[in-house]
Protein backbone atom coordinates (compact mmCIF):
# COMPACT_ATOMS: atom_id res chain seq x y z
CA UNK A 1 0.00 0.00 0.00
CA UNK A 2 1.42 3.36 -0.96
CA UNK A 3 1.23 6.57 1.08
CA UNK A 4 -1.61 8.01 -1.02
CA UNK A 5 -3.71 4.88 -0.42
CA UNK A 6 -2.84 4.94 3.28
CA UNK A 7 -3.93 8.59 3.55
CA UNK A 8 -7.11 7.83 1.63
CA UNK A 9 -7.96 4.98 4.01
CA UNK A 10 -7.25 7.15 7.05
CA UNK A 11 -9.67 9.79 5.77
CA UNK A 12 -12.29 7.13 4.98
CA UNK A 13 -11.94 5.68 8.47
CA UNK A 14 -12.18 9.08 10.15
CA UNK A 15 -15.34 9.80 8.16
CA UNK A 16 -16.85 6.45 9.16
CA UNK A 17 -15.92 7.06 12.82
CA UNK A 18 -17.77 10.40 12.69
CA UNK A 19 -20.81 8.72 11.09
CA UNK A 20 -20.94 6.01 13.75
CA UNK A 21 -20.50 8.50 16.57
CA UNK A 22 -23.43 10.43 15.09
CA UNK A 23 -25.58 7.28 15.08
CA UNK A 24 -24.69 6.59 18.70
CA UNK A 25 -25.62 10.07 19.89
CA UNK A 26 -28.89 10.17 21.81
CA UNK A 27 -31.84 11.44 19.80
CA UNK A 28 -33.79 12.81 22.73
CA UNK A 29 -37.01 10.95 21.83
CA UNK A 30 -38.16 10.00 25.32
CA UNK A 31 -41.87 10.41 24.67
CA UNK A 32 -44.19 8.44 26.89
CA UNK A 33 -46.53 6.31 24.78
CA UNK A 34 -50.16 6.65 25.80
CA UNK A 35 -51.46 3.28 24.66
CA UNK A 36 -50.36 -0.34 24.92
CA UNK A 37 -49.67 -0.72 21.19
CA UNK A 38 -47.44 2.34 21.09
CA UNK A 39 -45.66 1.12 24.22
CA UNK A 40 -44.99 -2.27 22.61
CA UNK A 41 -43.75 -0.60 19.43
CA UNK A 42 -41.41 1.53 21.49
CA UNK A 43 -40.05 -1.53 23.36
CA UNK A 44 -39.40 -3.38 20.10
CA UNK A 45 -37.71 -0.35 18.56
CA UNK A 46 -35.60 0.04 21.68
CA UNK A 47 -34.45 -3.59 21.53
CA UNK A 48 -33.56 -3.30 17.85
CA UNK A 49 -31.76 0.00 18.44
CA UNK A 50 -29.82 -1.56 21.30
CA UNK A 51 -28.56 -4.36 19.06
CA UNK A 52 -27.69 -1.89 16.30
CA UNK A 53 -25.84 0.24 18.85
CA UNK A 54 -23.80 -2.75 20.00
CA UNK A 55 -22.85 -3.54 16.40
CA UNK A 56 -21.96 0.10 15.77
CA UNK A 57 -19.82 0.24 18.92
CA UNK A 58 -18.00 -2.92 17.84
CA UNK A 59 -17.37 -1.49 14.37
CA UNK A 60 -16.23 1.80 15.88
CA UNK A 61 -13.64 0.04 18.05
CA UNK A 62 -12.35 -2.00 15.11
CA UNK A 63 -12.02 1.04 12.86
CA UNK A 64 -10.25 3.04 15.56
CA UNK A 65 -7.78 0.17 15.99
CA UNK A 66 -7.28 -0.07 12.24
CA UNK A 67 -6.65 3.66 12.03
CA UNK A 68 -3.65 3.12 14.32
CA UNK A 69 -2.74 -0.09 12.45
CA UNK A 70 -2.30 1.94 9.25
CA UNK A 71 0.81 3.53 10.79
CA UNK A 72 2.44 0.17 11.47
CA UNK A 73 4.72 -1.93 9.27
CA UNK A 74 2.13 -4.69 8.92
CA UNK A 75 -0.65 -2.35 7.73
CA UNK A 76 -2.48 -3.74 4.73
CA UNK A 77 -1.45 -7.34 5.32
CA UNK A 78 -3.79 -10.10 6.45
CA UNK A 79 -3.30 -10.91 10.12
CA UNK A 80 -3.83 -14.62 9.41
CA UNK A 81 -2.00 -15.48 6.20
CA UNK A 82 0.22 -12.42 5.78
CA UNK A 83 -0.88 -11.75 2.20
CA UNK A 84 -1.57 -8.19 1.13
CA UNK A 85 -5.21 -7.18 1.52
CA UNK A 86 -6.46 -5.55 -1.70
CA UNK A 87 -6.91 -1.80 -1.32
CA UNK A 88 -10.50 -2.05 -2.62
CA UNK A 89 -11.34 -4.46 0.23
CA UNK A 90 -9.88 -2.12 2.82
CA UNK A 91 -11.97 0.69 1.35
CA UNK A 92 -15.13 -1.40 1.38
CA UNK A 93 -14.58 -2.93 4.82
CA UNK A 94 -12.42 -0.52 6.84
CA UNK A 95 -12.89 -2.61 10.00
CA UNK A 96 -11.15 -5.68 8.53
CA UNK A 97 -7.66 -7.04 8.95
CA UNK A 98 -8.36 -10.17 6.93
CA UNK A 99 -8.05 -10.86 3.23
CA UNK A 100 -11.16 -12.20 1.50
CA UNK A 101 -9.96 -15.80 1.61
CA UNK A 102 -9.30 -15.77 5.36
CA UNK A 103 -12.53 -13.88 6.05
CA UNK A 104 -14.53 -16.49 4.14
CA UNK A 105 -12.87 -19.29 6.13
CA UNK A 106 -13.82 -17.63 9.43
Amino acid sequence: MNNQQRDSLKQLMKTRINEIEGFLSPTGDDSDPDDESASLDQKIASAVNSQVSQNEKRELALIRNNLQWLDSDDAGYCQRCGEEIPFARLQAVPATRLCIGCAERS
